[in-house]
């Protein structure tokens, strides 16, 4: 049977990265669909950026869901979740990076079951585990994403954005929350001497809302393009509004690591209680974008017909 279409996204990608808009959008239930998907065909290595340490949700007191992982995988993760899972595993190496839950080590999984991963919370070292699995034989890598963290999908050859109805319980707001993300996290990479007749403003940390409202009252003439550098797109922190407008003064935000955006992924029903339509809230967020848009629920069945 033809492999479900989320996967079709991500096949010449060796490391793949998980991103949500919010908390509970649906991230863990991509990384469960990836795996369940790939497993008998490729050899994938799993580990996450940092952990939260929460087994039920602080704000809805639902459990938390886990990953499930199968023989043969590799998965990098702390001392203090290896010492809660079933699973059997074998021990490969110490990486060395140190967690506020412990030392995280990587292991081959023996068994199949369910695990909890709790990788580096620092980019830099996500990638080194990274390097560690492909040289173990890992054909696929996925990195597990936490929300605020975002650096480290500069690394991934693919990135899937997981957009929830947890945002809020106004459609509208979801969708507009929805679209600044894919822009920040579609823009373009920054090439010097690329825009050498307009004005460039590097910023080595944070960009902020005030920063491009300074650049705007100090740089007026719209007819000179003004280009906002940052290293990621981690580092913006910029309301819709203010973007537009300095679009339209003619401006610009490049980044020096660019996030390779490759689909996204919708879940109408927030653990709140509420939930969208999902057709509508399918179409309303195709609606943003030219990238392929899939509901959760039905790539699942697809599975499940295997």
């Amino acid at each position: 049977m033809k492999r479900p279409a989320l996967v079709n996204c991500t096949a010449a990608a060796r490391i793949i990265a998980t991103i949500g808009i919010c908390k509970n959008a649906g991230k863990t239930t991509v990384l469960n669909y990836l795996l369940a998907s790939m497993h008998e065909k490729y050899c994938i290595g799993i580990t996450s950026i940092g952990y939260d340490g929460e087994e039920t949700d602080f704000v809805t007191l639902l459990p938390k869901p886990k990953v499930t992982v199968y023989p043969g995988m590799y998965v990098a993760t702390s001392s203090a979740c290896l010492e809660k899972t079933d699973v059997n595993y074998d021990l490969i190496c110490d990486t060395g990076f140190k967690t506020p839950v412990g030392s995280v080590s990587i292991v081959n999984i023996r068994s199949e079951g369910t695990i909890e991963v709790s990788g580096p919370s620092i980019a830099s070292q996500i990638k080194k585990v990274d390097d560690l699995m492909l040289e173990l034989g890992c054909h696929k890598i996925i990195a597990d994403g936490a929300a605020g963290r975002l650096s480290y999908a500069a690394y991934a050859d693919a990135s899937i954005l997981s957009i929830g109805a947890a945002v809020s319980t106004d459609i509208e707001k979801v969708v507009l929350r929805a679209k600044h993300a894919v822009e920040m996290l579609s823009l373009k990479s920054y090439i010097k001497n690329e825009t050498e007749d307009g004005l460039v403003f590097t910023f080595r940390g944070a960009m902020a809302d005030k920063d491009l409202s300074a650049i705007m009252s100090e740089h007026r003439d719209v007819s000179v393009l003004k280009t906002a550098v940052v290293k990621d797109a981690a580092a913006i922190f910029i309301n819709p509004r203010t973007y537009d407008k300095f679009r339209k003064k003619h401006g610009e935000i490049r980044v020096c690591n660019p996030i390779k955006l490759a689909a996204l992924t919708i879940n109408p029903m927030s653990p709140y209680g509420e939930w969208f339509d999902a057709i509508e809230f399918k179409s309303r967020i195709q609606a943003i974008s030219s990238l392929p848009v899939f509901n959760m629920k039905e790539e699942q069945e697809v599975i499940s017909e295997k």
